[in-house]
């Protein structure tokens, strides 16, 4: 993670769950919808305007966030992957406290105040991919997903009764049919999901696909599927060429094409539409409605920092983890638009702080954010 920028940083010394583009060199950074680095972090300390100039220009401008601002995908793999990483969830966001600690170590390791360059960002992804290998969840091998199986309730959060009725509710009705989309392996997803669902949430949808390798799923046509191994958890035999998809059985990888033609059947309609619900701006919201022309729903559970009429107890759980005293709103930066928020206001058809609250909603509006929009400046 020889990367650069942040969002911000909260009371626990983390940054909030979305919302980082680092560069390799010293600073965390925040880009606004003027695409230009407004604001920065030296590693956990702000800088100061000369200094961002000193290394930006005065228009504080960057080829790679750029780039990524133009389509995140174009950083996503190639030349810009190795000047630049996004960190758009909860797996994410730990990297840039370890970039932060590395960084300070080597600068009190040094001679030399700063360094300017750090090449720990292959020693850091390796760790990652040590940390969140699909295999180890089963093997029992990794700490992170130990620790998840030993206290779920420190990390995961029930659904709410009215949210899984709501689920059976749908699926009932005629030429609706729902799936489940998930990047997560069959074994995580299991186990998350049944604490989150029941043990029987597969019933709840007509599809399941896991480990579905976003955003790629929803723009290469080519990739095959595999079937799941549900007494094993885990990745069973490719699916067959031209062999058709089947409801009620739980595939991994694959791609939106294939995905689609096994809707239309339920559907009744050669060209269904399709509601896709997701709380990672990227993949869930900007990539399936740029590359498959689905209508989204955006998860921001930043909208509890806002003015949004909510039980006390369930915001302080959101709040602890999304909201910041450095960098003030997710949607906003001196009365303009953050990046994140136009991407949510350009390819979303509405933005809730949690699925809970599309139970409760009737009909659709002017309003595309519910229950309240933004008032933070």
């Amino acid at each position: 993670l020889s990367l650069r920028q942040t969002k911000s940083t909260n009371k626990l010394g983390l940054p909030p769950k979305r919302s980082h583009i680092r560069r390799f060199k010293r600073e965390h950074l925040e880009t606004g919808q003027e695409w230009y680095n407004s604001e920065s972090l030296s590693w956990g300390k702000s800088s100061h305007t000369s200094e961002i100039d000193s290394i930006y220009g005065a228009d504080r401008k960057w080829i790679a966030s750029t780039e990524f601002i133009k389509n995140p995908l174009n950083t996503w793999n190639g030349p810009y992957s190795e000047q630049m990483r996004t960190c758009l969830d909860y797996f994410d966001i730990p990297i840039s406290l370890v970039m932060s600690r590395a960084v300070e170590s080597l600068n009190n390791c040094s001679q030399d105040s700063s360094p300017g360059e750090y090449k720990v960002w292959d020693d850091i992804l390796a760790g990652l991919f040590e940390m969140y290998k699909r295999e180890h969840f089963n093997e029992g091998s990794s700490e992170y997903f130990e620790a998840l199986k030993n206290n779920p309730e420190k990390y995961l959060l029930k659904t709410d009764g009215r949210v899984i009725q709501w689920l059976k509710d749908l699926k009932e009705v005629q030429g609706k049919a729902l799936f489940l989309l998930t990047g997560s392996d069959i074994s995580f997803a299991n186990f998350t999901a049944s604490y989150a669902l029941g043990e029987n949430w597969k019933d709840l949808f007509d599809s399941v696909v896991c480990f579905a390798k976003k955003p790629g799923f929803f723009v290469e046509n080519d990739r095959p599927f595999y079937r799941v191994d549900l007494e094993k958890l885990e990745e069973g035999e490719e699916v067959p060429a031209g062999e058709r998809l089947r409801f009620n059985i739980t595939y991994s990888q694959g791609c939106w094409s294939n995905l689609k033609h096994l809707l239309k059947e339920k559907s009744g309609s050669c060209e269904p539409k399709t509601l896709y619900i997701g709380d990672n701006l990227v993949q869930d919201v900007l990539c399936p409605t740029r590359f498959a022309n689905m209508d989204t729903v955006a998860i921001s559970e930043e909208m509890f920092n806002e003015e949004v009429p909510v039980k006390k107890e369930v915001k302080s759980v959101f709040k602890e983890v999304t909201s910041s005293c450095i960098w003030g709103s997710y949607y906003k930066f001196n009365e303009s638009d953050t990046l994140w928020y136009d991407i949510i206001k350009k390819y979303s058809k509405i933005c809730v702080p949690t699925v809970d609250y599309l139970v409760d909603l009737k009909k659709l509006d002017d309003a595309q954010f519910y229950p309240l929009p933004p008032k933070t400046k």
